[in-house]
């Protein structure tokens, strides 16, 4: 079974809880680790770190504390190894998610009041516990359906590796329980930002199938924008839309790249 290790970088670092009060002394100081290291050009800092934990003391310290650097900082809890995946959140983090939100409800709000925002959901799967950094749901889910799941992901890659956004995708797609119809990754890289749509087959490893890339600086001859990516109306609402009330499916265009280009980019650049 894959371990955090795994997927990210040798040098992670790991740590043992111990009380909510040392923990929380932690936090604060990778918070200050996060803004006195972070390139705002690059990936030069390693956000995540692991701590030991039992679920319990989990629960109670990052889940329903109260307190939001830590209620916002967990990303995946292991049942297995009883660990947790912690993650600094860093501002161009924040405003890529931000900007994907808002083009995505403008679609998705089209219709409503059939789908919600799930994104402060936790999500249990077969051996780990999960939240996205975007996702939607019916807000009525079909009998057999697990209502804490989402019928529609997104991860934003800040400073995490590939592996991360491998393992992510095999989560939200290929575990037993999931209702997850469309994931898709968004990766802010230097002078480009990358959103990837990722499919699997039985029990696969997930792999992209769309891909739609903005570049800050393109080669001359290039486009600015390449690619495509849609997502069907039916894998996020769990049913066919009806033309004749406007529903189609979702269609990342030029015009919505540019607008979250700049938005990430005004901070990335400008910092």
């Amino acid at each position: 079974m894959m371990s955090f290790q795994d997927f990210l970088p040798s040098d992670t670092p790991k740590y043992r809880y111990k009380s909510y009060d040392e923990c929380l002394q932690l936090f604060e100081e990778k918070y200050d680790e996060l803004k006195c290291e972070e390139d705002p050009l690059g990936q030069a800092y390693n956000p995540y770190f692991i701590m030991d934990v039992d679920e319990c003391s989990f629960l109670d310290c990052f889940v329903y504390s109260g307190e939001r650097l830590l209620t916002l900082s967990w990303e995946i809890y292991d049942h297995v190894s009883q660990s947790t995946l912690l993650r600094m959140e860093s501002s161009q983090h924040a405003v890529a998610i931000g900007a994907f939100t808002t083009i995505f409800s403008a679609w998705a709000r089209t219709v409503p009041p059939e789908v919600e925002n799930t994104s402060t959901r936790t999500v249990r799967g077969a051996t780990r516990t999960k939240r996205a950094d975007i996702s939607w749901a019916p807000k009525n889910m079909p009998r057999g359906l697990s209502h804490k799941w989402p019928t529609f992901v997104g991860e934003v890659a800040w400073s995490e590796p590939r592996s991360k956004l491998i393992a992510d995708m095999k989560f939200w797609l290929n575990d037993p329980g999931s209702c997850v119809n469309a994931a898709i990754t968004i990766s802010v890289l230097r002078g480009r930002i990358l959103i990837e749509k990722w499919e699997t087959s039985g029990n696969q490893t997930p792999s992209p199938s769309q891909a739609l890339e903005i570049c800050r600086n393109p080669k001359h001859g290039f486009p600015q924008v390449s690619g495509n990516l849609s997502i069907n109306f039916a894998d996020v609402f769990l049913r066919n839309p009806d033309p004749e009330k406007g529903e189609e499916d979702f269609i990342l265009t030029e015009t919505d790249m540019h607008e979250m280009a700049d938005q990430v980019w005004s901070f990335q650049y400008d910092s």
